[in-house]
């Protein structure tokens, strides 16, 4: 105790230390943060629409052949692929508006048969369509150049 009286900076330098210290450890353990995106099971699953890195795909969601188109001009970049469901839209709904804004993703619409979310220069637009009595889910994927 008398320490603490004599020398307070180092004691509150010892405080700053231990904590940093505790707070570095806490992240880097992957079963500290049980409640986040594991207990969605997405991240366990890698699974990823086509052609991105890290928007998750709902389950029961399958790709359709040859229907994705993705090109770059100097303006940015466009990306559209199709996906085929048995799930419910809205349960494909839920889980985009759960699991999105937690990757950086900002709700900015949302309609009837569409989601719209922002983040940084990308734009990601989630159409839901019924083609030939299938439910269809088309993700559209631009970013503009910096």
């Amino acid at each position: 105790m008398l320490e603490i009286i004599k020398s307070p900076t180092k004691f509150f330098l010892k405080i700053a230390v231990i904590f940093l210290f505790n707070i570095t450890l806490f992240s880097c353990n992957p079963k500290a943060h049980e409640g986040n995106f594991r207990s969605n099971n997405f991240f366990s699953q890698k699974k990823f629409v086509d052609g991105t890195q890290d928007i998750p795909l709902a389950d029961g969601l399958e790709i359709i052949d040859d229907d994705g188109v993705e090109f770059d001009t100097i303006l940015g970049s466009f990306s559209t692929v199709n996906y085929k469901s048995k799930n419910d839209k809205d349960e494909i709904t839920k889980f985009y508006n759960l699991s999105l804004p937690k990757l950086g993703w900002e709700a900015i619409k949302t309609t009837k048969n569409s989601l719209i979310f922002q983040r940084d220069n990308q734009k990601l637009e989630i159409k839901f369509l019924l083609q030939n009595s299938q439910n269809v889910v088309i993700f559209l994927i631009t970013a503009k150049t910096k």
